[in-house]
């Protein structure tokens, strides 16, 4: 066919001779008097071969260890909430840390399933949500938290806010087990309180992150109790001694 032929498909494609292809990453259109350049390269014939073809491979991202961090990897599973009044609640986990910190892999952030109260004489809401990431610093300062936000109904089914808690990741290698005591915001009066549950808009955090694990606002806000949640840590570090930093174990 034609190449100035204007009823030909993708007329603005040149011939696949004109094109050199060698290593996947490889991807030239050679020079010369005879050669077109060609804004626009979209396979002639519609075919799963001929976009393989065109298609560029992604070049993978290797983060390979540097001597010039320490890392943290840290592992485990939020376990259970108990709360007094609550039959069904999920839960939404964030993990923040200072500026010098950065997350190497797994995801910071997460929600869980809704768990439901057993008729049995264990009243727990089980999750057994896995978290699994690794950071990597040159300075304590910053150490990583672990923010909590649980979730549930109120009297007319209405997601509401049931608790926040936080707690440091920690700091010794190991197993750890970790209860985090919940607490949310307290209105600022009974009618605003009342007013608030009638529409289903009860006082919670616009960012929790930010107030809870970097504490900005936190000496205006006022709190009250409400549960608390059971976790499990595995924690495994890498160069901490290069850095000047020794771990003892406790006895």
């Amino acid at each position: 066919m034609d190449q100035t032929d204007p009823n030909r498909p993708n007329r603005f494609l040149p011939k696949k001779d004109d094109f050199v292809y060698g290593d996947s990453s490889t991807y030239f259109q050679p020079q010369g008097p005879d050669v077109t350049q060609h804004p626009i390269l979209q396979p002639e014939i519609p075919g799963q071969e001929l976009f393989d073809i065109y298609k560029r491979p992604p070049s993978p991202k290797l983060i390979l260890p540097d001597d010039s961090y320490f890392y943290i990897n840290v592992s485990g599973q939020i376990e259970y909430a108990d709360f007094q009044g609550v039959d069904s609640l999920f839960m939404k986990y964030d993990f923040v840390a200072g500026p010098e910190w950065q997350i190497i892999y797994g995801q910071k952030s997460g929600g869980s399933q809704t768990a439901y109260k057993a008729r049995g004489s264990n009243r727990r809401l089980v999750w057994n949500f896995p978290f699994n990431l690794g950071f990597r610093s040159t300075n304590l300062k910053g150490w990583p938290q672990l923010i909590i936000t649980c979730i549930g109904g109120d009297f007319l089914g209405r997601e509401v806010i049931k608790g926040y808690g936080n707690g440091h990741i920690p700091t010794q290698p190991g197993r750890h087990e970790r209860t985090l005591y919940m607490y949310r915001p307290k209105s600022s009066s009974i009618l605003v309180n009342f007013i608030g549950a009638l529409k289903g808009k009860l006082a919670e955090l616009i960012d929790p992150p930010s107030t809870l694990g970097m504490a900005d606002g936190r000496e205006v806000t006022r709190m009250e109790s409400g549960g608390s949640v059971k976790i499990v840590f595995q924690v495994s570090q890498t160069n901490m001694e290069k850095f000047g930093y020794s771990v003892k174990s406790i006895s």
